[in-house]
Order: C-alpha cells, then structure tokens, then sequence
C-alpha cells in the first residue's frame, strides 16, 4: 500500500503523501484497501479477516492456503489446517 501511496504521490511532502493514502483504493492480499469508506473512523480502512497457513507449493517454493474464512466467506478457503514437520 505504502509502495502505491509512494507512486502516486506528486512528492514526499507530507501533505502530498497525506492526499495519495487518502485516495488509495487498491487490491491486496488482504483484500480491498480504500480510506475513507463507510465506517466507524475517517482514516480506516476495513479488510476481512481469514487464517491462511503456508506450505510447500507446486508452482512456488511455498504457497498460502486459507484454512479458515468463518469470518469471510466470499474469500474461498483453500484447505484445512495441517501440522506442519520442523
């Protein structure tokens, strides 16, 4: 989020900064990320929650599986969580 603020931004003056976080609305892996929408305080940025856990991948070294989307459902869980050897 920070590297996008940074891109956006027409310098590092503080207000210049202060202005491209405001206005971020911005795709991450943990969901959607945009200041200033509904909710309880101006400069928050709800995203859902879920527990993901890593493992040894196919296509990467290692991958994250979604083990538990109780508190998210429209995020698909990938998995259960598995005990992992050291």
């Amino acid at each position: 989020m920070a590297a996008d603020a940074l891109k956006r931004a027409k310098s590092t003056k503080p207000d210049d900064l202060v202005g491209a976080v405001a206005a971020t609305e911005l795709k991450t892996v943990v969901g959607d990320v945009k200041w200033g929408g509904p909710g309880p305080f101006k400069n928050v940025s709800k995203t859902p929650l879920v527990l993901g856990q890593w493992n040894k991948g196919g296509k990467y070294k290692y991958e994250l599986t979604v083990v538990n989307n109780q508190a998210a459902t429209t995020i698909p869980a990938g998995g259960k969580m598995r005990l992992m050897n050291p």
